[in-house]
């Protein structure tokens, strides 16, 4: 979940610009779904409580995240708006997502946004309550101070289900070790050792076996769906993936994805998903996704060998990713050379009072999460309108094989 302040009702916000509002009415407060006529009044929220550069993004990310304000079955599970006397006071940027949980397919939503207006400070938690009251199953990122609320609101002990970690592959350390004031020397020689690394790391790899395919399309085929349902019964906690969700959260997004599909003799066996990024001023390359079935390993080292390249190709400093909790990926991923981070980054989720809650939910290493999930990609890499790299003249390269 986007960094919501509770205290940001009165002082603290970053960005708030407008502290004389006209006074609020005396009418009775209304929560509702949004409309496509609350675009303007959205981002006037979000320039206030927040900053421009947050209104940028939601600006560029409306259509795309309100595509789905039809998909919701539930009250909850879409984007929600607080209002009185007509008045737009909150914003809730909830999206309708489904979720695997020990096999059973469970309704809810991506807690993506949560904003209100400066001058009042309960809005806010009223549309929190409300979600959390009326949405099946609600799940997003957290900081210190929405863990602490969720479960002041929710009333139990802790909502984190697990934790994850950045991972990172280092292919030239020196833009970083520049933005840190390193001397040149010293970014020459660590240059040379991370270059003898990946030479050595480099020679450990070798060609795609027979048979093995990786084609770049512009959307998943049909049969995504049943290497889904495959992918899934390794694991007890999932957000649900299908051809539908797959192609409206990376072949419809703004953010231009790059998705590759990993055939062998001709069946689907696996895919990946990535896009060059800036990240701190840094061109790097992001692995959103990648997941693969039958014989993991064995493809998973494909696919890394092929993102290596590319990140070449593409200039990017370093490859970027998540800890999935998919250990064949995590031992691919060591033997060419990532790092873990040391930060822990925590993802929350609640279950309605209408569901019970699954044993083991809460912090039993049962969950894969992707950096695609919710908005994880947004938050955890401050990704947004001003993180695209621009497009060299190779770069779609749609129908492409290898």
């Amino acid at each position: 979940m986007s960094d919501f302040r509770e205290e940001g009702a009165g002082g603290g916000s970053v960005g708030v610009r407008d502290r004389t509002p006209p006074p609020l009415g005396r009418g009775a407060y209304v929560i509702r779904d949004v409309k496509p006529s609350d675009r303007a009044a959205v981002l006037t929220l979000v320039t206030r409580g927040w900053d421009e550069r947050r209104r940028r993004d939601c600006d560029f990310f409306w259509d795309w995240r309100h595509a789905l304000d039809g998909a919701g079955t539930h009250p909850g599970h879409v984007a929600q708006v607080l209002e009185r006397d007509g008045r737009l006071l909150a914003y809730a940027g909830t999206l309708p997502a489904r979720f695997r949980l020990d096999g059973a397919l469970v309704e809810g939503a991506y807690c993506c946004d949560l904003i209100a207006a400066p001058e009042d400070r309960g809005s806010g938690l009223r549309l929190m309550k409300h979600l959390l009251a009326t949405c099946g199953f609600l799940f997003g990122s957290s900081n210190e101070r929405t863990q602490v609320l969720w479960e002041r609101l929710v009333g139990r002990g802790s909502l984190t289900v697990c934790q994850t970690r950045k991972r990172v592959l280092v292919l030239d350390p020196g833009p970083a070790l520049r933005a840190r004031g390193t001397s040149l020397p010293l970014v020459a020689a660590a240059r040379a050792v991370n270059s003898i690394a990946r030479f050595v790391l480099g020679l450990a790899g070798g060609g795609a076996p027979a048979g093995v395919r990786l084609e770049t399309v512009g959307a998943f085929p049909a049969e995504i769906d049943g290497l889904c349902a495959e992918f899934a019964r390794r694991f007890r906690f999932q957000v649900a993936r299908d051809r539908a969700y797959l192609d409206w959260r990376f072949a419809s997004c703004p953010l231009r994805y790059r998705i590759v599909l990993l055939r062998d003799q001709g069946t689907l066996r696996g895919y990946m998903v990535w896009r060059p990024a800036l990240l701190n001023r840094r061109r790097v390359l992001l692995l959103v996704e990648m997941l693969a079935v039958g014989s993991a390993d064995r493809y998973y080292k494909v696919m890394l060998r092929r993102l290596l390249a590319e990140a070449r190709e593409a200039g990017a400093a370093e490859i970027q990713t998540i800890d999935t909790g998919d250990e064949a990926l995590a031992r691919a991923q060591r033997g060419m050379g990532f790092l873990r981070r040391g930060e822990r980054l925590s993802i929350m989720a609640n279950a309605g009072p209408a569901r019970a809650t699954p044993d083991g939910l809460y912090g039993s290493g049962g969950w894969y999460v992707g950096l695609g999930d919710s908005e994880f990609e947004f938050t955890f890499f401050r990704q947004g309108a001003d993180s695209q790299v621009p497009d060299a003249g190779s770069a779609e390269k749609v129908g492409g094989r290898e």
